[in-house]
């Protein structure tokens, strides 16, 4: 997969397991990811790219014109435990 696009499962590397959660945006150095037990709630986190593991879009019939990257500007703290 090329790039993650909103709505895409990605998967990060992190000590003592892994993390899942969906891409809602990106910008230069993060992905900003909708996942639960995230500093134990469900919340928008920034995860730097670097971490990325692997990314699984949808198997669409046809997909929605809203399925693309949205670019946003960096801001916030990145994410560096999601426990």
């Amino acid at each position: 997969m090329a790039q993650p696009m909103l709505g895409d499962v990605l998967v990060f590397h992190r000590s003592g397991g892994g993390h899942v959660g969906f891409c809602v945006a990106q910008d230069e150095a993060a992905y900003h990811v909708l996942g639960g037990n995230q500093g134990d709630r469900v919340s928008i986190a920034r995860i730097a790219r670097h971490r990325l593991y692997a990314a699984r879009r949808p198997d669409y019939r046809i997909t929605p014109s809203t399925v693309r990257a949205y670019a946003v500007a960096e801001g916030g703290a990145l994410c560096t435990n999601e426990a």
